[in-house]
């Protein structure tokens, strides 16, 4: 059994992590794995072919990510994620293709894959939905839209009024490119259940085998160890929040700066990230803002926190959420969403009504002030090892290929 990856990204951020460490598990079980990715960076990474590899591999892939966003030129658009995949390679064309047994689609976008070429794929597909990019007109989170459950056009992210615009394209094109031998797997529950709400996905076979967290990166450790490597007061709580893109419009933003204002509880206001809320200064809000972290770092991070909040729209899963519990530190997001599938409710964390700032304030304070506290970080551990560990989701998957290679 052969199985082909195909992830765009660096292997260290998003999407593109959550692909690795399955290839790397299906690599200990003894399955043949290999990534085909547009990653920049693939040193210290097992069992890698990079289209990127080379000055002239960086210099199309580059070409590439600045053609796909070339509709910004046209239309005057929301600061959301949109990728049209008009631009790519064809995978088809490529040795390690020829040599898989199983296609098996994660993040696809930034330029890399053409979605036309996936009508010449004879071979069984499986499709990992990590955002809801494979059933819209081109977004990757539709928030307040569902035009992509009937037909899209007058798109709000594109700042459309015409009923025939690029994300109508987009869809038709994605509807003519899809072969009907995909199967999709969501990420979560949420997910799953939007794909099958979908135009372009509601009649093809979708289940959910979950994302996997690295527990051999995120662990429990000493909290006051953790909270003296950050110099973070131990008598005060602290509030922890991040992402890689704070600011990205599904992340919820609004609703983090509202419960920030009305916060009454005297804590430590920290967050993570590679771009910093500027308008956490305008707040005169007393913060630590720690940068972008690799692993180890943001293992501390979590655990330095006695609660880590969400306040996100829509997320396919919510990996900052169960990496956090991961650490021992229940969190607090919202009863929607990815991030309802790891959380249980007052058990581990808390599920605020959504999108409700005052709920988020009473979750932190029912964590914080909780004096069985312990066993809500205790509930979140468990939960983790018994859900997400990345060992039996692996075994998951390999059921799900062995059932698509007997028929």
């Amino acid at each position: 059994m052969k199985i082909l990856h195909v992830v765009a990204g660096n292997l260290d951020e998003g999407a593109a992590q959550g692909a690795y460490i399955l290839h790397k598990n299906l690599l200990a079980s003894g399955v043949h794995s290999l990534i085909l990715t547009n990653s920049l960076i693939t040193e210290g990474y097992k069992k890698i072919h990079s289209v990127s590899d080379g000055f002239l591999g960086r210099m199309r892939t580059t070409l590439r990510m600045r053609l796909d966003n070339a509709h910004k030129l046209i239309y005057d658009r929301e600061k959301i994620k949109f990728s049209p995949g008009f631009i790519g390679y064809d995978i088809t064309k490529l040795d390690v293709f020829h040599k898989a047994d199983i296609i098996h689609l994660h993040w696809i976008c930034n330029g890399f894959i053409d979605v036309k070429h996936f009508r010449k794929i004879k071979k069984p597909i499986v499709w990992t939905l990590r955002d809801m990019w494979p059933m819209t007109g081109g977004c990757h989170y539709s928030l307040q839209c569902n035009r992509y459950q009937q037909e899209c056009g007058t798109c709000p992210h594109l700042g459309s009024n015409r009923d025939n615009d690029l994300s109508t394209i987009l869809q038709k094109r994605k509807k003519r490119s899809y072969p009907d031998h995909i199967r999709f797997v969501g990420i979560s529950n949420w997910i799953a259940e939007k794909a099958a709400e979908s135009r372009l996905l509601k009649n093809y076979k979708i289940e959910t085998i979950y994302n996997n967290i690295d527990l051999s990166s995120f662990f429990p450790s000493l909290k006051a160890e953790a909270k003296n490597y950050f110099n973070l007061s131990p008598d005060k709580p602290v509030i922890l929040f991040g992402a890689q893109y704070i600011n990205s419009s599904y992340k919820g933003i609004d609703i983090l700066l509202e419960v920030l204002k009305k916060l009454d509880v005297n804590t430590q206001v920290v967050c993570f990230g590679r771009d910093a809320p500027a308008v956490l200064r305008d707040l005169h809000l007393n913060h630590s803002h720690l940068g972008f972290l690799k692993p180890d770092e943001l293992r501390k991070a979590y655990t330095a926190a006695d609660v880590f909040i969400s306040t996100s729209r829509m997320e396919a899963f919510g990996k900052t959420v169960a990496e956090a519990m991961a650490c021992g530190t229940p969190a607090v997001c919202f009863d929607e969403t990815g991030s309802a599938d790891i959380v249980d409710h007052k058990l581990n964390g808390y599920l605020a009504e959504p999108f409700k700032a005052d709920d988020i304030i009473a979750g932190i304070k029912y964590v914080v002030e909780n004096p069985e506290y312990d066993s809500l970080s205790n509930h979140a551990i468990e939960k983790i090892k018994r859900i997400f560990d990345p060992n039996i989701l692996t075994q998951e998957y390999i059921r799900l290929y062995e059932k698509i290679l007997t028929g």
